[in-house]
């Protein structure tokens, strides 16, 4: 059985950690590409950035993530929740696990970085994906 997709939450961008490319980032986002900051975004200490909402589907962002090199949350070279990477809605992130573990694919997890438990792997060409369950509405 595979795992159950049920929507796309966001695509995880780098950009540099300094204020200026922070800034530099949003106001390209938001001033040429028209999408709003998510004043929700919470505090994630040592990470500067801000998630754009796309459109009319505010839980269907752009997360840009100032970072250069491994971040403080890295648990190792290739366990970095802070590198560019897709994030999929699942319908039931335990499931999604049980799935993984049975085929035997590698994954890393972290419980409350940004409020969700988060599940990262990654494609054999090594793009990193996030399966998290959506947010309740």
């Amino acid at each position: 059985m595979a795992i159950k997709i049920t929507g796309l939450l966001h695509h995880g961008v780098r950009v540099g950690p300094d204020p200026e490319s922070v800034e530099a980032a949003r106001t390209f986002y938001q001033d040429i590409l028209g999408l709003e900051v998510d004043k929700d975004r919470p505090d994630i200490p040592n990470l500067p950035g801000y998630w754009m909402n796309l459109g009319t589907q505010p839980e269907q962002q752009i997360h840009l993530m100032g970072a250069d090199g491994p971040s403080p949350f890295a648990k190792s070279e290739t366990e970095d929740p802070v590198t560019l990477h897709v994030a999929l809605a699942v319908e039931d992130v335990k499931e999604a696990m049980r799935v993984l573990d049975e085929r035997g694919v590698p994954y890393f997890t972290f419980g409350n970085l940004v409020g969700n438990f988060q599940l990262f792997v990654r494609d054999p060409a090594g793009n990193m994906v996030e399966l998290q369950e959506a947010p309740k509405k």
